[in-house]
């Protein structure tokens, strides 16, 4: 009996060591399938002026099924444009004139981002 008792004990400490290790294994990390989707992606204002209406999304509603408010948006050069309002899952870009690329980082309180390029034209 003391045998069986002793194979049993091996049993179930190897089991409750092998889930162990699974957890363990399991990591629990954010990828591009959390991210935030903006549509546009990327659009050209004619002479950098002009306004376009952004909108987030989650990139993956299976990974992540809803946004975590309120969003932060960021422009990367303000003296291309900014953003001048913002509610819920949208924002309004706003240009200023000039030429080049301004990149809109959006984040939601998670977080999470998404990236829109606005593209100011000559």
């Amino acid at each position: 009996m003391n045998g069986k008792r002793s194979f049993s004990i091996f049993l179930r400490t190897a089991a409750l060591a092998a889930a162990f290790g699974l957890l363990l294994g399991c990591e629990s990390v954010e990828t591009n399938q959390t991210a935030i989707a903006v549509t546009p992606a990327s659009t050209t204002l004619a002479e950098g002026r002009g306004t376009v209406v952004l909108t987030a999304a989650p990139a993956n509603t299976n990974a992540v099924p809803k946004l975590y408010l309120p969003l932060v948006w960021t422009v990367s050069n303000p003296a291309l444009g900014r953003i001048e309002a913002t509610g819920g899952a949208g924002a309004v870009y706003i240009g200023n004139g000039g030429a080049g690329a301004n990149p809109i980082v959006v984040r939601d309180q998670r977080n999470r981002e998404g990236v829109a390029v606005v593209y100011h034209g000559d």
